[in-house]
């Protein structure tokens, strides 16, 4: 892939960026395995920092600028691109040749089709962080098969390449910044580096485009969304131990398993696990009644490694043996292993 864009400073269009062995002990935004290089005029009034990467089908970059007073900066693209860009500091203006613009603010990330030509973007004084990558045509639309929302910017960059357009904007939440976490810390390296790179970027793209498909909700529409979620995946994956372990929960929901044991307790009054063996002890009912199956077999069905743990906790919950209960719900006696 060519360069996606260059970037002219003002008074100093012919300045340009140079490479650097490391990065300022204070910098906050790293990745360790790309590029280095800084761009500055003189007197040095802007600093721009520039780590970047160039993979098979993408290009990744982390621009951090410095301003000491409000700066405008040209960026230049040779070709139309897609771009998805995070603005993790700052405030950037953007405007085009046609005096198109968009505005992205700190926490906010959006895909927006760049025509080929100028790009106008206007800084405030102090730092300005913004990570992006660019995808080729081509990888974007066999992207949209998977993700819809994309067919309007391919559409675009097909029928209308002069235009600047952009999707919505949408927040950077917290598993988006846990994915910018497995970016920086991706042991890989060479070929696999890439392959892990596209892999983190197809997974940036897919959290966007379900975000903007959804309606903006309250912290608490969101918990009662969350809540019914979980509810529906443990009475799904109550009997499969290796399915709800603290683990299991925070990659399957991508928040933290304090806060989804918190929502349990909030609803019911009871601990998780305590739900959990709530769910367990109603399917055992259930099954002692409905079927013959021996006891035994019952507790490996709802996930005890043992059925004499299983009988323990039953009798506690319902201050009888499964067999007891089989046989006052039946009226006849089975054994209980």
């Amino acid at each position: 892939m060519t360069e996606p864009l260059t970037i002219q400073l003002p008074g100093n269009p012919k300045t340009t960026f140079l490479p650097l062995d490391t990065l300022p002990a204070n910098h906050e935004h790293r990745i360790p395995f790309g590029e280095k290089h800084l761009l500055e005029n003189q007197p040095a009034s802007v600093r721009i920092l520039r780590q970047s990467i160039t993979g098979w089908q993408f290009d990744m970059w982390l621009y951090r600028t410095d301003c000491k007073k409000q700066t405008t900066l040209l960026v230049n693209t040779a070709l139309g691109r897609v771009f998805f860009l995070y603005v993790l500091g700052g405030t950037f203006h953007f405007r085009t040749t046609d005096h198109a613009d968009a505005v992205l603010r700190q926490g906010n990330c959006l895909a927006v089709y760049v025509p080929a030509g100028t790009c106008t973007i206007m800084l405030d004084t102090g730092s300005h962080t913004l990570f992006g990558f660019s995808l080729p045509y081509g990888y974007l639309v066999w992207l949209r098969q998977h993700h819809p929302e994309l067919a309007e910017l391919t559409e675009r960059w097909k029928t209308r390449p002069e235009e600047l357009f952009a999707l919505p904007a949408c927040k950077i939440d917290k598993t988006v910044w846990r994915t910018f976490a497995q970016i920086k810390n991706c042991p890989k390296r060479g070929a696999e580096l890439d392959g892990a790179l596209k892999v983190y970027l197809a997974r940036l793209v897919a959290l966007y485009t379900n975000r903007i498909n959804e309606p903006e909700l309250s912290n608490h529409e969101r918990n009662d969304r969350l809540l019914q979620q979980l509810e529906t995946y443990l009475r799904r994956y109550y009997c499969i131990p290796e399915r709800i372990t603290g683990d299991a929960l925070m990659r399957h929901f991508r928040v933290s398993d304090t806060h989804l044991r918190r929502l349990i307790q909030n609803a019911y009054g009871i601990r998780m696990g305590e739900y959990i063996q709530t769910l367990r002890i109603e399917a055992a009912k259930e099954l002692l009644v409905t079927t013959d199956l021996p006891i035994r077999e019952i507790a490996t069905r709802l996930g005890y490694a043992y059925a004499d743990s299983f009988i323990k906790l039953f009798k506690k919950w319902v201050t009888m043996s499964p067999s007891v209960y089989r046989w006052r719900k039946r009226g006849s006696k089975f054994n209980e292993k």
